[in-house]
Order: structure tokens, then C-alpha cells, then sequence
């Protein structure tokens, strides 16, 4: 069952946009989007498909397709698009509210989190599952610090825009002042990286091979922390079962 929604990703500032610019910056937002969707939905399968531009100071029209895998899975698609632009939002305003700093205080509450600064009379509420991607996950943070790096680096760029077409509310807005505190390193992943051996781990089964040939190499694709990987099955007595 295939699903789509469509967005608005607008760079405030002028009708034309440095190509350099346009290109880094959506091939950044692409990669982040990926990785919240595997970390999130991974049983979905996503496109991102670009529309003509507009003018209007400059405006990339977002199509996000999602298909599920091997229909499989029944979920509210149109709900896991948003969910998925939204943690995106999430996590830049996670890193924007916190300027640089870990959070003092984290405060579960139910499905979400509500973190703070001292010192701070505002605090952020936000997805558990989106606020434990901000703290682990690299390649999202890498992808969010260096689209503002270079939105920073072009004078330009007035600031961002993310809405559902059509819709009156923003998804998520970043003025030009606040690039600088988006473009600095998450301090969650300014720690050392070690090595561990896990005996136990969840996968998701991304496409299963219940037909294997004999002779042949028998492999089901899974996921395993938002990354793909495939398992190769030698017990061939799994089969007849």
C-alpha cells in the first residue's frame, strides 16, 4: 500500500538560491530523514520526490512516498510520514533548546520526554524514541550540524521553513540567528565510542526468504539499529518447518 504527503521546505530570503546551498543542504536533510525512518518505521520503505520550485523566497516541494514491505504491516501511513518530518523537527529543536549543553534533567512521562537546563525556565517535551536518537544516533546529528553549517555560510539564507502543503502551522522554523547553536557538535556524542559484544539484540525483518533454493545462498535482509543487514540461515531444517 503505497502513501503520500507532501511538504514545503522554503529557505527564506531571496527567489534564487546558491546551487551549491540547495543541493548540500537537501542532501543532508535527505540522510536524516532516512535514518529517522529506519530508526522509527523500519518495516517502511521511502521515497523523498522533489516538485517543481516556486518562487516565493525559495520553496522545495517535498513528496514523501511510503511503501510497506511485503505489506506486512498496516499502519496509518500518512500518520508515519509526518511522525517522521516531525522527529526531524524534534531533534533540531532538541539540539537548538539545549545550545551545546546535555540536559540537566530528563523527565519521562509516558511515551515522552521532558527535558530541562538549570537555569533555564523553559524546558522541551519531546518522543522518548526521538530524544534516544538524538543522544546514539551519528549520522542524524552529523547531518543536522553540517546542513546548518553550511546554511550559516551563505549570507543569503534568512532562515528555514518546513510545513505540510497547505497546512497554516510550520513544522518547524530556524531563524538565520540560530544557526550557529544548530551547527555545533551534539555533546551526547563528543564521548568516546567503544566496543561492545551484545548476545542479545532486536531485529526487524525487513524481507523475509521463505522460499529458499537448495544450493544456494539462503539470506533474509533485516534491520539492526536503523542499519541494513542481511543474515545468511544455515539450518536448513528452519525451512521445513
Amino acid at each position: 500500500m503505497n502513501q503520500q504527503q507532501q511538504f514545503e521546505f522554503r529557505y527564506k530570503g531571496e527567489n534564487f538560491i546558491d546551487l551549491n546551498t540547495l543541493i548540500t543542504s537537501q542532501f543532508h536533510f535527505l540522510a536524516a530523514v532516512n535514518e529517522l525512518q529506519k530508526e522509527l518505521y523500519p518495516d517502511v520503505d521511502l521515497k523523498l520526490k522533489v516538485g517543481a520550485f516556486n518562487k516565493g523566497s525559495f520553496v522545495v516541494d517535498l513528496l514523501l512516498e511510503t511503501n510497506w514491505v511485503d505489506h506486512l504491516f498496516n499502519k496509518d501511513s500518512v500518520y508515519v510520514l509526518e511522525a517522521i518530518v516531525g522527529g526531524f523537527a524534534s531533534i533540531v529543536g532538541i539540539h537548538k533548546y539545549l545550545k551545546g549543553r546535555k540536559a540537566d534533567k530528563v523527565e519521562e512521562k509516558g511515551d515522552n520526554v521532558t527535558i530541562s537546563v538549570n537555569g533555564d525556565k523553559n524546558s522541551v517535551t519531546v518522543d522518548k524514541r526521538v530524544f534516544n536518537i538524538y543522544k546514539d544516533n551519528v549520522t542524524i546529528n552529523k547531518s543536522v550540524q553540517q546542513n546548518f553549517e553550511m546554511l550559516q555560510e551563505d549570507d543569503e539564507i534568512e532562515g528555514v521553513e518546513i510545513k505540510v502543503s497547505n497546512a497554516s502551522n510550520d513544522i518547524l522554523t530556524v531563524e538565520r540567528e540560530e544557526f550557529q547553536e544548530l551547527a555545533k557538535q551534539n555533546p551526547y556524542l563528543s564521548r568516546t565510542t567503544m566496543e561492545e559484544v551484545h548476545l542479545s539484540q532486536n531485529l526487524f525483518i525487513k524481507k523475509p526468504n521463505l522460499m529458499p533454493e537448495k544450493n544456494k545462498t539462503w539470506k533474509w535482509e533485516l534491520i539492526h539499529k536503523g542499519r541494513d543487514i542481511s543474515a545468511k540461515v544455515v539450518d536448513w531444517d528452519f525451512a521445513l518447518k
